[in-house]
């Protein structure tokens, strides 16, 4: 009886940690994605560093592979491109929709602060290792373009991405997962 109790213990916990949205409202409101507005996204990796290390992601990424300015920068940009794609295919009755625009009222500004390339790393030196997921850490301000004003304010620690040999594979779903919890706390926040 107690392994039972112990063995479904551990399967309830298995999948609330699942389950588990990794971005969190920290303050403000969300009511300005329920309206039929276009919300500029700008996504900024410039200050991330990576775990661990005192050195930022982008001089790891091109220290560790020759030539790696142009292919790392389109990856990084799919990867951005695959935020606003998949917000957009799955917002469902959510109104607003997210676009790379200045032209916008409102701009969604998301600055990773934090990335951890896991396991993964050893494939930047293009030798097939094990593949492991990585995952970023950062913060996003919603902010009135006209006045300035912070609209609402997020956090998000450890949003994982597959598990992939291919950095663009990583990168995107990363961004994928981070545009899912974002549609996941708007739906909370029309529920409430």
């Amino acid at each position: 009886m107690r392994k039972l109790i112990l063995i479904l213990g551990c399967i309830a916990s298995c999948v609330c940690s699942f389950a588990r949205n990794p971005v969190r409202v920290d303050g403000g409101s969300l009511d300005i994605f329920t309206e039929p507005i276009s919300i500029n996204v700008e996504i900024n990796e410039s200050e991330a560093l990576i775990a661990g290390l005192s050195q930022s992601f982008i001089d790891y990424l091109v220290e560790r592979s020759e030539g790696a300015d142009d292919r790392f920068d389109d990856d990084l940009n799919r990867a951005h491109d695959s935020f606003i794609s998949y917000y957009n295919e799955k917002k469902g009755d959510i109104a607003s929709t997210v676009v790379m625009s200045e032209e916008c009222a409102y701009t969604l500004y998301v600055y990773v602060t934090k990335v951890n390339i896991g396991n993964s790393s050893p494939n930047l030196d293009n030798i097939n290792y094990k593949a492991g997921g990585a995952h970023i850490s950062g913060n996003m301000l919603l902010v009135d373009n006209a006045t300035k004003k912070v609209i609402c304010e997020m956090s998000f620690k450890r949003v994982k991405g597959v598990r992939s040999p291919v950095f663009s594979a990583r990168a995107i779903s990363m961004y994928r997962y981070l545009a899912d919890g974002l549609l996941r706390n708007i739906r909370k926040s029309n529920k409430n």
